[in-house]
């Protein structure tokens, strides 16, 4: 249950899931409906951030030198 709590929690959890919401939006609304510039976008900037977020934990915990 603590999973699953922490996965609900998170905010890198929450970005991907509002990446997938513009991917299956237009996808179900039809090619074309959104920009597919924008697409492209939101879907780098989301995966940027969930790694850049990734990154800077890790680097938080990391033991000092």
């Amino acid at each position: 249950m603590s999973k699953m709590k922490s996965l609900i929690a998170s905010r890198r959890f929450w970005a991907g899931i509002a990446g997938m919401v513009v991917i299956l939006a237009d996808s179900f609304f039809g090619e074309g409906t959104i920009n597919p510039d924008t697409v492209t976008s939101v879907t780098m900037l989301v995966g940027a951030w969930i790694v850049g977020d990734s990154l800077r934990e890790t680097i938080q915990d990391a033991p000092a030198e």
